[in-house]
């Protein structure tokens, strides 16, 4: 009788088991965001040193994107922590291919906290290279991040700061 009873606590032990991106507190825990627009608001550029400027910044970030996530909201009943991971410029010079510089982009990310019951934040400055002028919900599936960043563009060489709009859309 005592396996029976424990075979069956057993069981239902399992079965009320739940994944961590589950239902926790009544909502769920963890969202994963791919971006999907990345778009300068003003001038074009070159990030990459193709000699090719462009406004939509997916174009620019060769060999950055994969099937990992950019953006994670992890919630609680008060308040989400956001994690943003942006393409990284890194700059290599003396490449025998390229003596002007060759360009990779890396993930480089930061956290902020946000109250549960805002839905947008507005001017947060992140660090030296980032500042969010305007993050909001456009949707339960989608968010809208704008965003001022510095980046070297090999078409002035200079770093810049400049505006991006970028589009993040949930994953599945």
């Amino acid at each position: 009788m005592k396996k029976i009873v424990f075979t069956l606590l057993y069981i239902i032990t399992l079965c009320s088991c739940e994944n961590d991106a589950e239902i926790v507190g009544g909502t769920k825990k963890d969202y994963y965001f791919k971006i999907t627009e990345f778009i300068i608001s003003e001038n074009s550029i070159d990030l990459n040193n193709d000699n090719v400027i462009n406004s939509n910044m997916l174009l620019e970030f060769s060999n950055y994107f994969n099937d990992t996530y950019d953006l994670q909201i992890k919630a609680n009943n008060n308040s989400s922590l956001l994690s943003f991971y942006l393409p990284k410029q890194n700059i290599f010079f003396d490449y025998l291919c390229c003596p002007n510089g060759y360009v990779e982009f890396s993930k480089n990310g930061f956290t902020i906290n946000m109250n549960r019951r805002q839905t947008s934040l507005e001017n947060q400055i992140i660090d030296n290279e980032n500042k969010i002028i305007l993050f909001s919900k456009l949707n339960d599936s989608s968010y809208k991040l704008i965003l001022e960043k510095k980046y070297f563009d090999f078409n002035s060489n200079a770093f810049s700061a400049e505006t991006f709009e970028i589009k993040y859309d949930i994953i599945n």
